[in-house]
């Protein structure tokens, strides 16, 4: 099996997989469409190619503090609750009023804040980046091009569920759900810092 064929089987599977982010993917794409979220997703694409290129550089070494690590895991659990409750809250007639709730400024934040995110590189990074800046390189902008086509492919699933219910009552309770399972994921960051406390 060719290397890049490799990369691609172990790296979809990470960045396509139901976590938080994508999870408020599919409840941005059901209120909001592909579109006016695209701000939101280059935030999330920007902020993990600074993560990206931040690991290159040792950033995970960095990461191994308990302390620190515990404080990202934890200030991550609070942002992502806040959106879960946002989104939670989100009335569906009042979409277009809310149409920029999401923007850039909030997509980079997501992402520099999700301790998931920062596990995801360092097990791509740890399996494909070898001693050549190059090949590093290469790996970089191969993970930042399939998380892209993930994050808008999440964003398409949750419009295909809103074209599908119009029905304002369904929206709002799909929003409830994709808020409350947004929710759990920041309760499981924060279970996990005292658990392994």
């Amino acid at each position: 099996m060719g290397p890049i064929l490799l990369f691609v089987l172990f790296t979809v599977p990470l960045v396509a997989s139901p976590g938080p982010v994508n999870i408020l993917l599919v409840g941005l794409g059901v209120n909001h469409g592909v579109w006016k979220n695209l701000p939101f997703v280059g935030g999330l694409i920007c902020s993990a190619a600074l993560i990206s290129f931040a690991c290159l550089l040792g950033l995970q070494v960095i990461l191994q503090n308990k302390i620190i690590h515990q404080t990202v895991v934890i200030t991550g659990a609070c942002y992502i609750g806040y959106l879960a409750i946002k989104l939670y809250r989100l009335v569906p007639g009042t979409i277009e009023s809310n149409a920029s709730a999401h923007r850039f400024r909030d997509g980079l934040l997501v992402t520099l804040l999700n301790p998931k995110f920062y596990v995801m590189v360092t097990a791509v990074f740890a399996q494909f980046i070898g001693e050549s800046v190059r090949s590093a390189i290469w790996v970089v902008l191969g993970f930042l091009l399939l998380l892209t086509l993930a994050h808008i492919g999440w964003l398409v699933v949750g419009t295909t569920l809103q074209r599908v219910s119009r029905d304002v009552r369904r929206l709002g309770v799909l929003n409830k759900l994709m808020g409350a399972s947004l929710f759990v994921f920041a309760l499981y960051f924060v279970a996990q810092v005292f658990w392994h406390v």
